[in-house]
């Protein structure tokens, strides 16, 4: 079932809908790096990638990302992540879906971690849901508000697992 435990992070109540709400354990989605900046950082990536599904009793289902950056230059080399920007995943057998940001968040620097972040949350219907469940991901394009850049990723169960481990505990 991949790397996760199926850890579960939150489980109650939401606080607006007022209905049962469940945040599973952030895993490794991906990391980036490239050779120049590699050299520099040695140990660290450019980009460290972890996410999470959350559920709300009534069918949704959202994809929670945090992206870590070690540099504070990240508003200039990437920008940030706004509302409305897309993250598209490009499955092992070419297909591809669209995932759009629904929240809103500015980089910010994390004092636990000594990383900068920046996060965002994806809804997911019934249909992406089903093609999710199935489908192992190749590459993912994320749209910075300075252009796009595609990420491998290693780890190409991450959501089909993170999906498999909500539906257990959703039982």
């Amino acid at each position: 079932m991949g790397k996760s435990n199926c850890g579960v992070q939150y489980k109650g109540i939401d606080e607006f809908s007022k209905k049962k709400r469940i945040e599973l354990n952030p895993d490794l989605f991906f990391t980036y790096s490239n050779k120049e900046i590699k050299q520099i950082l040695k140990e660290q990536d450019v980009i460290r990638c972890e996410g999470y599904m959350a559920a709300i009793s009534g069918g949704y289902r959202y994809l929670l990302l945090t992206f870590s950056f070690p540099s504070q230059e990240i508003r200039r080399d990437y920008g940030t992540y706004r509302e409305g920007s897309f993250l598209q995943i490009k499955f092992i057998d070419d297909e591809k879906m669209t995932l759009y940001n629904t929240g809103v968040d500015d980089v910010r620097f994390n004092s636990k971690t000594g990383l900068y972040e920046i996060q965002a949350q994806f809804s997911i219907d019934y249909k992406q849901e089903k093609i999710l469940r199935k489908k192992d991901i190749d590459k993912i394009r994320v749209t910075w508000t300075s252009g796009f850049e595609d990420y491998d990723v290693f780890n190409t169960q991450f959501l089909k697992t993170q999906l498999q481990c909500l539906e257990k505990e959703l039982d």
